[in-house]
């Protein structure tokens, strides 16, 4: 293994281990816990990406094309104030 794969690897690692474990998919409202909030929506890009407009040039990143992420926070932010 090259010294820039092995690097590559080690700071993959480190970034998994900083966004925790996912939520297990919900199959109805009974499974959603008190406190929790589900989002329903989508999200249009206006203008939308061109043919090859997104290229991502990194190992095995194909699979992150045309799609999106959304983090959240346990928080609630109070936007006004």
């Amino acid at each position: 293994m090259s010294p820039r794969a092995a690097i590559a690897l080690l700071l993959a690692g480190v970034l998994a281990a900083c966004a925790g474990a996912a939520r297990e998919l919900v199959d109805g409202w009974s499974e959603v816990g008190a406190g929790e909030t589900i989002v329903v929506g989508r999200f249009e890009l206006v203008p939308p990406l061109g043919k090859d407009e997104q290229k991502i040039q990194a190992l095995n990143s194909g699979q992150f094309e045309n799609k999106i992420f959304v983090i959240a926070d346990d928080n609630y932010l109070d936007a006004q104030g």
